[in-house]
């Protein structure tokens, strides 16, 4: 990684760990630069941001915010997880519910700020779904939050951060944590 000038890591936008791409945005503060070859302007025009319950859309929203100056549009996106033959994890109409509120969480939280778009998607494989819908959309990138959990929750959930970043159909950031998280 590069230094700066006080002998200080520098995180770079663009890295490969064990073969998989993996995209991250520096805090706002940061003295990074964007890596060669990597177009910080292009890859922000179309933002796809998944986001899961209520609580995670505003800690997305808020990871977000710092660089919503070079984000031209949002999609907002909740995955409703299908069975596949199984029983649904809960009543349709309440997943719906629950949907239209983390959506409308980034809604309010962006309004006024970059023009936002949401979208519910049904799918039985999150991931698969989450780059249909990418595709769908336009999207340039998608920007993901880490969620935390133990490696033993992270193994039973599937872990989707994985998923995502190990064979990207487009590009996918992680967000910073915000300070205080």
């Amino acid at each position: 990684m590069p230094e700066d000038a006080t002998g200080g890591v520098r995180p770079p936008f663009h890295v490969r760990i064990a073969g998989v791409s993996v995209v991250a945005l520096p805090r706002r503060n940061s003295r990074a630069e964007p890596s060669e070859g990597c177009s910080e302007v292009a890859l922000l025009d179309h933002v796809l941001l998944p986001v899961v319950t209520e609580a995670d859309a505003r800690a997305t929203c808020d990871a977000l915010r710092p660089h919503l100056d070079r984000v031209q549009r949002v999609t907002a996106l909740h995955v409703i997880e299908k069975g596949g033959g199984t029983v649904d994890k809960a009543p349709l109409d309440k997943r719906r519910e629950d949907a239209a509120a983390c959506l409308a969480v980034v809604e309010t939280r962006l309004a006024g700020e970059v023009p936002v778009d949401t979208r519910t998607a049904f799918g039985t494989d999150v991931v698969e779904t989450i780059f249909d819908e990418a595709a769908s959309v336009g999207a340039t990138v998608i920007a993901v939050r880490p969620r935390g959990g133990s490696r033993l929750v992270q193994f039973i959930a599937g872990d989707t951060a994985i998923k995502l970043v190990t064979d990207p159909e487009v590009p996918v950031i992680s967000l910073p944590e915000v300070e205080g998280e």
